[in-house]
């Protein structure tokens, strides 16, 4: 079976202009054989039948995995308590924020050393993850703002003692954020990008 992935699907259009997504739609229904991931950052309305008109396909008879719950035309699923779920074979799924765990596998990963030790220390690392509640841009600005620290001085856990508007603020400077290869105790490159750019090792 052919897979076809298609991410940043919120860049296909907006709300009121969808001659793309008509064409992508097009595409998938006339693929059955394929299976087709769409990733973005909202959901699929190719499901909700007042979209009759903009696209080809609407409609939970046309999408039924991509009908919510509450959709009166479809069963939905009941735990063993009898409480109601999500649809029966609901192929939407929302992905969450990064686990605790998860939170600390990254930063362990994020900046190592020439031996591929974790650079930041076990107690920031702890510290970034609690404060993160799992938003991985607050990962990677934390550890954007630790190796700013760490040119001048030693970072502390105190230093990531911060909510999220706070680290954004302690992290830009001028607007600008900077990308930065480190290894062995050296910059192998500096470079300041406008926008949202993160720190990145070798």
């Amino acid at each position: 079976m052919p897979v076809v992935l298609l991410d940043g699907f919120e860049d296909v259009g907006d709300r009121t202009h969808r001659d793309l997504e008509r064409l992508i739609q097009r595409v998938v229904w006339l693929m059955p054989s394929a299976f087709f991931v769409i990733t973005g950052r909202s959901r699929l309305q190719w499901a909700d039948p007042a979209l009759q008109g903009q696209l080809d396909y609407t409609g939970p008879a046309a999408w039924p995995g991509l009908a919510p719950a509450s959709s009166p035309l479809l069963p939905t699923a009941r735990t063993a308590a009898g409480s109601t779920t999500w649809q029966a074979g609901a192929r939407q799924l929302l992905i969450g924020n990064f686990s605790p765990e998860d939170c600390e596998d990254y930063l362990a990963h994020r900046l190592t050393t020439a031996d591929g030790q974790p650079l930041i220390p076990a107690d920031i690392r702890a510290v970034i993850a609690r404060r993160s509640h799992g938003l991985p841009l607050y990962l990677d600005l934390a550890a954007l703002r630790f190796l700013e620290i760490r040119r001048t001085r030693t970072p502390e856990p105190e230093d990531f003692e911060a909510d999220f508007p706070a680290l954004v603020a302690r992290t830009g400077t001028n607007g600008t954020m900077s990308r930065a290869t480190y290894k062995d105790n050296k910059w192998l490159t500096w470079e300041t990008m406008p926008g949202w750019t993160f720190a990145v090792t070798g």
